[in-house]
């Protein structure tokens, strides 16, 4: 609890601003929460996880730009630019045999059970698989529940799969209902249902606000996406309607806006929703699908393990 204590404070100081990566490294060695060894290694599977994600994209085309200071504000020497990418390219070519049997770190494992049942396994590998398989939870939930790298659970599960004593399903046929969002601009919509896709989601689409709340009651989403500025109805404004629908009021909400103001923020929390800024750039397309993906397992790992059970 202490250490839980300690970091609850480090993040709000990192979040606040008024602490810089280097004195961050320094105080989680003073406070024993962590050692420089442990620091290193996570943030290279950081990077590493990061690229994975981009790289995973497709081609496309990149612009580097030196940093002088780069080297100077860096906490930890020994990790450079090159490495990490000539790292990151093996790893693709690891990822492209894995995807045979795990496409994605977004869906659920299962036990074939009949298959289970018949394999000739001691009893130390069964309990292990059985321990591995966590209940509702994703491949990347048990990364993280592990903290392992995803890269080396999903090669653990891919033989498991290869060897077909396990099965991959996706959130949204353990939950038949479907997230939704509702913004007025065609290209965002369609911007947003890649990513969700990309994550094995399935997503419901309304570029409407004014016929949204019916949607809603018709499909029942296991979250819904809504933009702050609609032309006929804001974002909080619709956000009020659902949440004084008893059958909808408990749907988790998420405010959308491409305006970073710390005030859409707080008004966001005091009506009960979570927040999340629209990318504006490719870069932040990268960043914005990795907090997609934190988020959404976050609200849905629930409700995936009742609707498993």
């Amino acid at each position: 609890e202490s250490a839980q204590h300690q970091l609850g404070v480090l993040r709000a100081q990192i979040l606040q601003g008024v602490i810089s990566p280097e004195r961050l490294v320094d105080l989680l060695q003073e406070l024993e929460l962590a050692t420089k060894a442990q620091i290193q290694e996570v943030l290279r599977l950081k990077i590493l996880n990061d690229l994975d994600l981009c790289l995973s994209l497709g081609a496309g085309t990149a612009e580097f730009i030196a940093d002088e200071t780069l080297t100077e504000s860096f906490p930890l020497p020994g990790i450079t630019g090159s490495l990490l990418l000539e790292e990151a390219l093996q790893r693709q070519l690891i990822w492209q045999q894995i995807k045979v049997h795990v496409p994605s770190m977004n869906l659920i494992p299962s036990i074939d059970q009949k298959a289970f049942d018949a394999a000739d396994l001691p009893k130390s590998r069964r309990d292990r698989v059985q321990s591995l398989v966590m209940s509702g939870k994703t491949l990347s939930q048990i990364s993280v529940a592990f903290a392992q790298d995803p890269l080396e659970v999903a090669k653990i599960f891919s033989k498991l799969i290869g060897a077909g004593l396990l099965q991959l399903v996706s959130p949204s046929k353990l939950d038949p209902s479907s997230l939704m969002i509702i913004d007025d601009s065609p290209i965002v919509l369609r911007q947003f249902q890649h990513w969700v896709k990309a994550l094995g989601y399935s997503i419901v689409t309304c570029q409407n606000a004014e016929t949204a709340l019916a949607t809603i009651l018709k499909v029942k989403p296991s979250a819904i996406f809504i933009d702050i500025n609609m032309p006929t109805i804001s974002g909080f404004e619709l956000a009020k309607q659902i949440r004084q629908r008893p059958e909808i009021a408990s749907i988790p909400l998420v405010i959308l806006t491409g305006e970073q103001k710390l005030s859409n923020k707080w008004r966001a929390q005091w009506s009960g929703c979570e927040f999340l800024s629209k990318p504006l750039t490719a870069v932040e397309g990268v960043q914005f699908q990795g907090q997609l993906q934190s988020l959404l397992s976050r609200l849905l790992s629930g409700k995936a393990a009742n609707a498993e059970v």
